[in-house]
């Protein structure tokens, strides 16, 4: 049996729903949506069949205004996370290593739906009870499940630079690196030609932990293009003893001496 409080309620909201329209699927019928309208439920609306009466000259346009905050300001808030998760969507891993010149024309049509993509989710987050249709994402899972296809995509350029193919650079790497990237990363450099370390090298400068590289073993690459980009590329926490700094100062490469006499004001 429904509790009289609860029936007292629910005939409050029929009310105020008779002013603001709403059906099945609008965000207002998730409690998750609806914090303000949880606090006044909570805090003031009295369980006394004489109070509640007594009060609804107060309690419906209270409740009235708890339910145009929820609408459109509470929610709102809540969703401009997930808006802008889809919206990054729009720019996650683009495989210019595979596609580039049809990625390259995508680019001002990504850069012109941006907002549009961004406005759009934001306004239906905010009307619609999204997540009422399968189980909520957090952003939190929702940035762990784009990582995971970053690292994919990722290991398959990490082998493709192995195997000696010429790519394009990636952006970065995923932001967790377990032991598995962490061998393909090595094993990259060890079987990729020159261009490939300098994007492996490139990419690992991006990231989130450049230290997945051995650096200084990277400033040692047999090839002086390679130790040029590394120079230039490495991060500057790096630090380089002096013995190492000294064979960069005396490379038989002039670009490379002149390189590190630059970034190391020597």
């Amino acid at each position: 049996m429904i509790a009289p409080r609860r029936l007292r309620l629910l005939g409050l909201v029929a009310v105020l729903f008779l002013v603001v329209p709403m059906n099945s699927s609008c965000a207002f019928v998730n409690p998750h949506n609806r914090p303000v309208w949880n606090a006044f439920e909570a805090n003031m609306v009295p369980e006394g069949d004489g109070a509640f009466w007594a009060t609804l000259p107060l309690t419906v346009p209270v409740g009235l205004a708890a339910i145009l905050v929820d609408t459109f300001i509470a929610h709102p808030i809540q969703v401009i996370d997930n808006a802008w998760d889809d919206t990054v969507d729009v720019w996650d891993d683009l495989p210019f290593e595979e596609e580039y010149y049809t990625t390259s024309a995508s680019l001002p049509f990504r850069a012109v739906g941006t907002p549009v993509v961004f406005v759009s989710s934001f306004l239906m987050r905010s009307m619609f009870d999204i997540t009422a249709t399968g189980p909520e994402v957090s952003p939190e899972e929702r940035r762990a499940a784009r990582d995971a296809k970053r690292r994919e995509a990722c290991m398959r350029w990490l082998a493709k630079v192995a195997a000696g193919e010429t790519l394009k650079s990636r952006r970065s790497f995923p932001e967790v690196m377990d032991e598995e990237f962490v061998a393909a990363v090595k094993t990259a450099i060890e079987q990729g030609n020159a261009h490939g370390r300098i994007k492996v090298y490139e990419a690992a400068a991006r990231s989130d932990d450049p230290t997945i590289i051995d650096w200084l073993a990277a400033l040692a690459d047999p090839s002086g293009v390679v130790r040029y980009r590394v120079i230039e590329r490495m991060p500057k926490s790096i630090e380089v003893p002096e013995a190492d700094l000294e064979r960069l100062l005396a490379d038989p490469d002039q670009a490379v001496r002149e390189k590190a006499q630059g970034r190391w004001d020597r």
